[in-house]
């Protein structure tokens, strides 16, 4: 792997410059409700989980949401496209399962990004072996703001380009700028979940030489 493809290297590598995010704005596509992978495709999940499930708590304490985002990576091209991404909180365990499942099928994933060891004791047995075996470690995070292994370490693929995020209709849009707010005060914003979910799905990408599929 060549180290040199995980550094930033604009000025502003801490976060996700407003020119980065304009980049990968694709208005000629909109997020899928399903999708057909095509030659050279690969489908990753990524997931960071929610612990509140009263909906009046989580509201009340500002608590963290549940997201998940699917990433479809071309192997050869190394660009990436989010298919479709989803953020709430105060949604009971089994509701995030069930996200998690379904979204499997719809998008026929590869891979599902998580922190294996604490999810797999969070949910217990509560998860298809379908699922189960899809899961790549992406481990637990030193820290978001860490240049290589936090949220800015995906700052050189949105330099160079290689998102797509769909921005075509009023529903793309909506979950596109969720995820943009969280990158572009990631310094200053309470909340990081769905580039969380983004950064485990990238780390599948990278990191991983269980999925074979990196650099």
């Amino acid at each position: 792997k060549q180290e040199y493809l995980l550094t930033p290297i604009s000025l502003e590598s801490e976060t996700f410059a407003q020119n980065l995010i304009d980049m990968a704005k694709d208005y000629a596509s909109i997020m899928c409700l399903e999708y057909e992978k095509k030659k050279d495709e690969v489908v990753i999940l990524g997931t960071d989980f929610a612990i509140e499930d009263d909906p009046r708590k989580a509201q009340k304490n500002d608590t963290d949401f549940f997201s998940i985002v699917a990433l479809c990576y071309n192997t050869q091209t190394w660009e990436r496209r989010i298919l479709n991404a989803f953020r709430e909180r105060g949604i009971k365990k089994q509701i995030q399962l069930n996200y998690l499942i379904i979204w499997d099928v719809k998008y026929n994933a590869n891979y599902i990004g998580t922190e294996t060891h604490g999810f797999l004791k969070w949910v217990g047995q509560d998860l298809p072996d379908r699922v189960r075996n899809k899961l790549i470690d992406t481990g637990t995070h030193k820290s978001k703001y860490d240049l290589f292994e936090g949220i800015p370490s995906m700052v050189y693929e949105w330099e160079k380009g290689l998102y797509s995020i769909p921005y075509g209709d009023d529903y793309s849009r909506a979950i596109a700028n969720i995820l943009f707010g969280e990158l572009r005060d990631l310094a200053s914003s309470e909340h990081d979940d769905m580039a969380d979910a983004l950064l485990r799905a990238e780390k599948v990408i990278k990191n991983n030489e269980t999925a074979q599929i990196g650099y």
